[in-house]
């Protein structure tokens, strides 16, 4: 069953509107060449709008592409199950008809493979999700970059701490404490724990004092 495309799709209508703006800068900068008639002119430009829309492409586990340029291949019903990633590119078609960058461009890669729920890595896992902005438009580039940002800053997972970078330190200590703990009461003698002086915080410290 295709998982949820919600998390798919809003991003999308972002990337269009400014794959747009981009396609509309690239056409200002236009010029007829005095054999061109008005009308070959127009065409001209249409064509560059065409080469500029936002192209989608989806990587499924099975191994296959599917790519477009219209948003409902990122419908429930369109959907392949076993998302890996996609991609959103707003140079595709123009490199392939030029064979170089238009004058203002983004590509954004999200990256969706789980990290494994046995991986006992100490280190934090990077994501590989990425995304490249390049424009000569300053106003246009920080834009993307600015929306880009907030967008992916309001959808920020609320399990984020899980996979900071001391989370795993600090549950190994944890168990290894309570490991340690466990050894320690087996072998001495248990006393009544006084009032200022809990057992527990006898053990922590001759952990603390061992490690």
């Amino acid at each position: 069953m295709p998982p949820n495309s919600r998390r798919f799709t809003s991003p999308v209508y972002l990337l269009q509107q400014k794959a747009s703006e981009a396609a509309a800068r690239q056409i200002t900068t236009m010029q007829r060449d005095p054999n061109q008639t008005p009308q070959e002119f127009e065409q001209a430009q249409a064509q560059m709008q065409a080469n500029l829309r936002l192209v989608i492409r989806i990587h499924s586990k099975n191994g296959d592409w599917v790519g477009g340029t219209n948003a409902d291949l990122l419908s429930d019903k369109a959907l392949p199950s076993g998302v890996l990633s996609i991609e959103y590119d707003s140079r595709a078609f123009f490199r392939s008809q030029f064979k170089f960058d238009p004058l203002n461009w983004f590509s954004v890669s999200l990256n969706f493979i789980p990290t494994s729920v046995f991986d006992m890595n100490s280190q934090p896992q990077v994501s590989k999700s990425t995304a490249s902005i390049s424009g000569i438009d300053i106003t246009w580039a920080n834009g993307v970059f600015n929306e880009l940002t907030r967008f992916f800053q309001e959808r920020r997972s609320l399990r984020g701490w899980l996979h900071s970078e001391r989370t795993y330190d600090l549950w190994s200590c944890f168990l290894d404490f309570r490991f340690r703990s466990r050894q320690y009461t087996k072998s001495i003698k248990l006393s009544q724990p006084s009032l200022f002086y809990p057992w527990d915080f006898r053990l922590l410290f001759m952990y603390i004092w061992h490690w």
